[in-house]
């Protein structure tokens, strides 16, 4: 398969400044990020030129909230989408939160594709120039007469920006701590029950009607009528809970609180509860989106 270049640009007031660094790259395809479906009028005004401009070729839409993080993961998701070509991100359009994603996310995500590219298009001319009004819909009926304009025109050069490389997390603690973010409690013990239900603490794992048993009793366990379980399977439990707290602490919680400073954990003898911290809500937006909690 033939790698082919991929443009990425963040949609604000601007229009020659995304086209024209396109045709310049010589690009097969465009990915415009948005706030909403329908964005500002004077967006959409740019927007329109740019589809006018590229009329021939493939643009595709992105629907973002404005939230660094998440945009960071759209870029991560536009990645993993093309991740047989070369991708050049605009940092030069849209806002300064959108030009921290951009690079950012080339920084953690630069290997997924064949190829990353940040660069930043200066353009002829800035300043807002006067516009004529036009009328816009607003609401059901309704319309009013805005000014639509273009903050810059022309493409003077492109310039490329340097990309740094950025430690992460590893693979398993950021899989580890997606899983705890998605749990509606913060009880230790139900925390562990949920990373040995996903497989996360290797050796261990949950059986229904029984809890957390070691991996090589799992057959066991299962084939066991509850009501003929004998005092030897509450101890084998027993053991099988104590273990895999103590490999939830040691491959998991400590990293993440300690190195990671993505979850706290209450300092108290019993019942422990662990909640992430902002930047662990931080973590798990960059690198799965929303943090969405389940019973």
């Amino acid at each position: 398969m033939i790698a082919k270049r991929v443009c990425v640009a963040f949609l604000g007031f601007d229009s020659d400044r995304i086209y024209l660094p396109y045709e310049e790259l010589r690009c097969r395809k465009l990915y415009v990020i948005k706030r909403k479906s329908v964005d500002n009028p004077n967006a959409e005004y740019n927007y329109g030129l740019i589809k006018e401009r590229l009329k021939k070729e493939v643009i595709e839409e992105k629907i973002v909230k404005t939230d660094v993080f998440l945009r960071i993961n759209c870029l991560k998701e536009i990645f993993e989408a093309e991740k047989n070509n070369h991708i050049y991100i605009n940092i030069s359009t849209g806002s300064k939160l959108d030009a921290i994603a951009g690079m950012l996310a080339a920084m953690l995500f630069r290997k997924i594709p064949k190829h990353v590219v940040t660069f930043y298009a200066h353009p002829d001319e800035t300043g807002r120039p006067k516009a004529q009004k036009s009328p816009v819909k607003i609401g059901p009926g309704g319309t009013k007469k805005v000014e639509l304009y273009s903050e810059t025109t022309g493409l003077r050069d492109i310039d490329e920006v340097a990309i740094l490389d950025l430690e992460k997390p590893e693979n398993g603690l950021l899989e580890a701590l997606n899983v705890l973010s998605k749990v509606k409690t913060e009880r230790k013990k139900k925390l562990v029950e949920a990373l040995c239900k996903s497989g996360h603490i290797e050796g261990y794992r949950y059986v229904d009607k029984y809890g957390i048993v070691k991996s090589d009793m799992v057959e066991e366990f299962k084939q066991l009528d509850v009501e003929k379980r004998k005092r030897k399977h509450d101890r084998d439990l027993k053991n099988a809970l104590s273990g895999a707290l103590h490999a939830g602490d040691n491959r998991i919680f400590r990293a993440l609180k300690k190195r990671w400073k993505a979850i706290e954990e209450e300092e108290r003898p019993r019942n422990k509860k662990i909640h992430l911290t902002e930047n662990g809500k931080m973590l798990v937006k960059i690198f799965f989106g929303d943090v969405i909690q389940e019973e």
